[in-house]
């Protein structure tokens, strides 16, 4: 009887218990959904499917206010659109205006395209988990204001548009760039606030690279640094989150650290710079970008854990890397596109996902470098008269050297313990130094020749027998390095002097 008495007893504290527990639950939710509602009446949003208009009878239609004058535009205000398009306007002449809107959608939340110069603002919306914010191309004079765009995979792209204002808009953790434009003109860039991410600019013309007017900007609580045609410059003050250097001679960078933007540092349509002492990480792209420049000097600089590229040089001519590192980035430590005549000297550029370097450019020099732990350690693509020696390529997880390239000069490197130390798919490609008879180091060296995997049936005629692997001086690259860096400041200093 009294065992029978306990259980009535517990059986009914814990069903009174479950019953606080589903009342309190519901009274949560009731409240969470009046807070919700409130904020949707506070805020005047209406639920909005996809909005597509391409042809200015489709403001009429679907019951915008305004009649399209550039005093009384439509508007596009209030609505909240959470579906896997939000607001695309293609082909009208109609002026309007998007304005007070909630946009978090699977792909592009605004696209604009072809519309009528100046005919179009977006201002004040929000934008978030999309997958560009605002896209826009061949759509001249858009203003974009006043707009809160974050966590989103682009802030904003404008393409192939003229005139356009980007301005007081707040640009924040988007996953690849805050804000990229391309083959523009004319832009002007004022008073943005970006955070883990920044600007990306791209023209094909030097002339409209110069033609945008981009002031007063930050980037991660720092001055975006945008110096155009400077001369016998040193910029070694802390205070930039993202440098632009455009159309710029003699420019050093010295001893600055930037990360956490899209691209740390961006050199374009620029000549004799130097980038000493610097560090960049984390960045969305690229770490370093040279973009049409030429005899550019990167010495005892770090780019490291960016979701790309480390080094990025494309149609760059002459320019040397020494004494750096590019490890543990997302694509591959050194990207080199049609930058001929460049050297690649004493620089580690290991644990990258994919390429330790990725070579597409005639007569590239790497010499002394490590390429460790990626998947490919040197790719050398439909490249002319390349010399690869003295590297040290060790246990990269696919193949050490790949060669698609013409008449390289490939000897005095140490292949170590690659799933596939190498493969020749090229033509007249030279496995050994001629003169001296010096092949290269090959861990699964069992007996000469060392025949080369790979269509072009390439041979190293004299593998090296000294096992001997040399160890990377450090030490002794750094006393160079630094001693040269100095030279180049002091250089500089004294060109500013006279």
């Amino acid at each position: 009887m009294k065992k029978d008495l306990k259980f009535l007893i517990v059986t009914s504290l814990v069903i009174s218990l479950l019953t606080i527990i589903t009342i309190q639950t519901n009274i949560m939710l009731v409240n969470s959904s009046s807070e919700q509602q409130e904020q949707n009446i506070e805020l005047n949003y209406i639920i909005s499917g996809t909005i597509d208009i391409d042809e200015d009878q489709d403001f009429i239609d679907l019951g915008f206010p305004g009649d399209g004058s550039p005093s009384t535009p439509y508007l596009i205000e209030y609505l909240s659109i959470t579906e896997n398009y939000g607001i695309s306007v293609f082909n009208t002449t109609m002026n309007f205006v998007i304005q007070h809107c909630f946009l978090s959608t699977q792909y592009n939340s605004i696209e604009l395209l072809e519309i009528a110069p100046f005919s179009c603002t977006i201002v004040n919306n929000t934008f978030t988990q999309s997958g560009a914010a605002v896209l826009i191309d061949y759509a001249d004079g858009v203003k974009i204001e006043g707009n809160q765009i974050y966590e989103n995979i682009y802030g904003i792209k404008i393409e192939h548009s003229f005139d356009c204002t980007v301005q007081f808009n707040n640009i924040s953790y988007n996953v690849d760039r805050g804000l990229r434009i391309a083959e523009c003109r004319n832009t002007i860039i004022k008073n943005n606030t970006f955070t883990n991410d920044g600007l990306d600019v791209r023209n094909a013309l030097d002339t409209d690279f110069m033609s945008h007017t981009i002031a007063n900007n930050s980037v991660n609580e720092k001055q975006l640094g945008w110096f155009v045609n400077n001369f016998d410059k040193v910029i070694s003050s802390d205070i930039y989150g993202q440098i632009y250097l455009v159309a710029c001679d003699n420019v050093t960078i010295t001893g600055l650290t930037l990360n956490r933007a899209c691209i740390s540092i961006f050199i374009a349509y620029s000549t004799m710079c130097n980038i000493i002492d610097c560090e960049t990480s984390n960045n969305n792209v690229n770490g370093f970008q040279l973009y049409y420049s030429t005899y550019i000097n990167i010495v005892n600089c770090n780019s490291s854990y960016n979701a790309r590229y480390g080094f990025n040089l494309r149609d760059s001519e002459y320019t040397t890397i020494t004494n750096s590192f590019a490890e543990y980035n997302g694509l591959s430590g050194l990207r080199c596109v049609s930058s001929h005549y460049s050297t690649i000297d004493s620089t580690i550029m290991s644990f990258n996902k994919d390429e330790g370097a990725w070579i597409l450019a005639d007569e590239v020099v790497l010499t002394n470098n490590v390429f460790e732990g990626n998947t490919y350690g040197i790719v050398l693509l439909a490249s002319n008269l390349c010399r690869i020696t003295n590297n040290q390529i060790i246990e990269n997880t696919e193949i050490g050297l790949f060669c698609s390239g013409t008449s390289a000069t490939i000897y005095g490197n140490y292949f170590i313990d690659n799933d596939n130390q190498a493969e020749d798919n090229g033509v007249n490609n030279v496995w050994f130094d001629i003169s001296n008879e010096k092949g290269n180091w090959w861990s699964n060296w069992v007996s000469s020749p060392y025949n080369i995997p790979g269509s072009a049936g390439s041979v190293d005629y004299y593998p090296l027998n000294d096992p001997a692997v040399p160890e990377y001086n450090l030490t002794l690259t750094l006393s160079l390095t630094i001693a040269l860096s100095l030279l180049l400041v002091m250089t500089v200093s004294i060109r500013r002097k006279k």
